[in-house]
């Protein structure tokens, strides 16, 4: 992700499964009062889970966003973890596994 002064920015992942598919979209806009909301969706045999983070601006930590979800004997665990950095490039890869499958997203 790279700060953009326009709004927007976005991090897509997708990863396969055993006839699964998970897709991962992070958008975040830079709203004046702070908080910023990352919503991320996946699909897969009748499964959808939907993960709705909200990030608060902090000077100098970490934030995370830790969000569970659960579905036919699977588990999805997403984990955002964004840096405030003034150049360089935030990276979000996503690794999902098929058929008592565990999906992890950092």
């Amino acid at each position: 992700l790279h700060d953009t002064p326009s709004g927007s920015q976005r991090a897509p992942a997708t990863s396969k499964g055993r006839g699964i598919r998970c897709t991962t979209r992070a958008t975040l806009h830079d709203t004046p009062s702070g908080s910023r909301r990352t919503p991320a969706t996946s699909r897969g045999r009748s499964i959808r889970c939907t993960t709705k983070a909200t990030l608060h601006d902090t000077p100098s930590e970490s934030q995370r966003a830790p969000a569970t979800s659960k579905g036919l004997g699977i588990r999805c665990t997403t984990k955002a973890t964004l840096h405030d950095t003034p150049s360089e490039s935030q990276k979000a890869p996503a690794t999902s596994k098929g058929l008592g499958i565990r999906c992890t997203t950092k």
